[in-house]
Parts: structure tokens; sequence; C-alpha cells
């Protein structure tokens, strides 16, 4: 969001301003100096990191930088005064640089009011959208209630089958498959719009493999047609966690995803292991490689790596942010693996992609008296 307000030059620029991974230069109210613009063959602090504090770049000028949402900001071109003493003492370079004087102090100082203003603009972002979800409460409570009939239905129509799945008819499973989607449609929003979400709700007992295999069954129906990769179940256990409600995002999330960007012919596979500390989970798939800048940033709201963007173009980059939001209301953390595999497919490095999380029973706070 910052970045857009940048670009559209909303927001007063001071010095030249790189905005980073997407490289793009704006000049500022300074203009880019000389020294870059005519003697700088290489323009090597763009892929390089700095600091709140400052580098030297190759040149002897100054490069500042910071991070605000899931944009680097970063300022070059200009003098610290921790570099003053050291700059080349020959009349250009001395005539460009003149005025240039930037302390770590003025780059945070203006570094801090983007960050102010990022917050700013996405809470009343969210207090809009927040309004525009009110009138879908009603909408919200019907959408569960028809998930509650559609799994009756299921059970009445099969009461003997072992695979209410496999023995339900076309007409069931369409139900089940479009009420679940309405639910987790609207429980996702919910969430996203209000983090705290996450942690409403009773903490109840789940008995985790029974869940993940519902999940990956609705998902084989979900994607049917659209002939996208099976999930299967591997491992087992019986035991029961305490969890939240929104739990079941978690998963759902990570199967779907994982579903979307998983190259054909692969299963998407669910390992679930006991561990002393409680039971490690991990959703499996072979697609597109990601850099380690996508690892790092791929939980960050509105975030889509490369391979994304080219194969799903309409993604928002909220499912993952949503899914480690939950996560957190849950005391874990999703991590991420992209181990490459050797070979490209139309341009696109291949990876075994594995993220995965270790879930224990959630901690109930006691409410103060």
């Amino acid at each position: 969001m910052i970045d857009e307000l940048l670009k559209s030059e909303a927001i007063r620029v001071p010095w030249p301003t790189r905005l980073l991974p997407d490289g793009v230069e704006l000049d500022g109210l300074l203009g880019v100096n000389e020294v870059c613009l005519k003697k700088c063959q290489t323009r090597q602090c763009a892929v390089e990191h700095s600091t709140l504090i400052g580098t030297r770049c190759h040149m002897g000028l100054t490069v500042y930088e910071g991070r605000v949402a899931n944009v680097r900001v970063q300022i070059f071109g200009v003098v610290g005064p921790q570099h003053r003493d050291t700059l080349p003492t020959h009349t250009d370079f001395k005539q460009a640089c003149k005025g240039r004087s930037v302390t770590a102090q003025d780059f945070s100082v203006w570094l801090s009011s983007l960050k102010t203003l990022e917050e700013i603009v996405r809470d009343a972002q969210e207090r809009r959208l927040a309004e525009a979800l009110e009138p879908l409460h009603d909408a919200m409570r019907l959408a569960r209630d028809v998930e509650q009939l559609a799994e009756q239905e299921l059970l009445e129509a099969n009461p003997n089958a072992i695979d209410r799945f496999e023995a339900a008819s076309a007409n069931q499973l369409a139900l089940v498959k479009t009420a679940s989607l309405l639910v987790d449609t609207f429980d996702l929003l919910e969430i996203y719009l209000n983090p705290q979400a996450a942690a409403f709700g009773q903490v109840r007992a789940v008995e985790i493999y029974k869940l993940l295999d519902k999940l990956a069954k609705i998902a084989g129906l979900a994607r049917q047609q659209e002939q996208r990769p099976v999930v299967r179940l591997q491992g087992n256990t019986r035991r029961a966690f305490d969890v939240y409600e929104s739990f079941k995002l978690i998963p759902l999330t990570l199967i779907d995803n994982a579903q979307k960007y998983s190259r054909k012919g692969c299963h998407v596979i669910v390992q679930v292991d006991e561990t002393p500390q409680g039971l490690l989970i991990a959703v499996i798939s072979e697609g597109a490689l990601l850099s380690p800048d996508e690892q790092a940033r791929i939980f960050t709201r509105g975030f889509r790596g490369q391979a994304a963007i080219k194969m799903h173009p309409g993604g928002m980059g909220l499912g993952l942010f949503i899914a480690q939001t939950v996560a957190r209301a849950h005391s874990f953390t999703i991590s991420v693996t992209s181990i490459p595999l050797g070979f490209e497919i139309s341009g696109i490095l291949q990876a075994r992609n594995t993220f995965s999380f270790s879930l224990k029973n959630v901690v109930r706070h006691r409410i103060p008296r």
C-alpha cells in the first residue's frame, strides 16, 4: 500500500528513493545525485541490503534502508555524517554532493511517518470493510445452519456406510461442497477484517486426524472438475487437541494453496506425525521454487511470489497471511521450506514445498477477577 502512495506522489519524498523488491526509483525533491547518474555503472546498492544507520556504497555515498509493511524503502546518493570525511575530494564530486547531507535520524523520522500513515490508511480500510460485513452476519449464521443440515443429510442418507463421502449421491456431495465453501469463505473474511477473531469462541477438543480427513475429502470434491491434485493423508493419530474454532482455517488454507500451485500429475500430501510435544503436521506439494526472499515474505498480507502471480494473476495474497494469523492465535507459527528438484517447467524452477507446524493444546487464558 505504501509503495503505491509513494509512486503516486501523494506522499512527499525528500530524497532519491528506491522501493524494493520492485526496484522502482523516485527522484524525490532533492533529485538523483549526478554521481549516481553519470559515474555509477553497477547500481550495486540496488541489490545489496543497507540498514537504518546507513552503509557506504562503492562510490563513497550513503545508503539508508528500512521496511514499511512488505516494502523495503531505500534512500541513496546522499551523504551521511559518518561517511563525509571519506568522500572523494575532486571538485565535481563535491559539487554533486552539496546539500545532500542526511543523518540516520532524518531517515528514521521520515520512515516512522510512513509507517504511521500505512497504519492509518489500513485501519480506515478495515473499518470500511467491517461496516460492509455487518449486513452479512445473518447470511453467515445461515451458511453454518446449511452446513450442519448438509452433514446431517449425508449421515442420515448413508447411516451404515464406512465412508459417507464415497456412498453419497452427486447432489448430496454438491450440497456439502457448497455449504463448506460458504462457511469457510465467511470465516476467512471475518479474520481478515478482524485478526483478533482468530481467538474468539470456545476452546474445544478436536480429533485432528478426523478433521484433516474431512478437509481432504471436501478439497477433492471442490477441485474435481478443475482437475487439481488429489490430497492424500499419511500417518495417523487418535489424539485430540484443544483448539479455537478458527483452527480449521490453517489446514484448509494450506491444502487449498498446495492444490492451486502444484504442478500437474502430483499429489498433495498431508503428513501427520506424533511427537512428545504434540503433533507435527506438514502439507507437502511440488511446484514452483520459492526463493529465500519469497519464503521470508510469503505470510505477509498481500505478498505473492512471481510464479504465483503468473499462474493465478487474480490472487490477492491473503490466504497464507490469514493462516499465519490463526496459527499465532494458537501460539505457534507456520514454517516453509522449498527444496529444488533440479528441473524446470516452462522456465520455472520446480521444488518440493513443505508448509508445516507443530500443534499443542491451546493455553486457556484466565479471565482476571
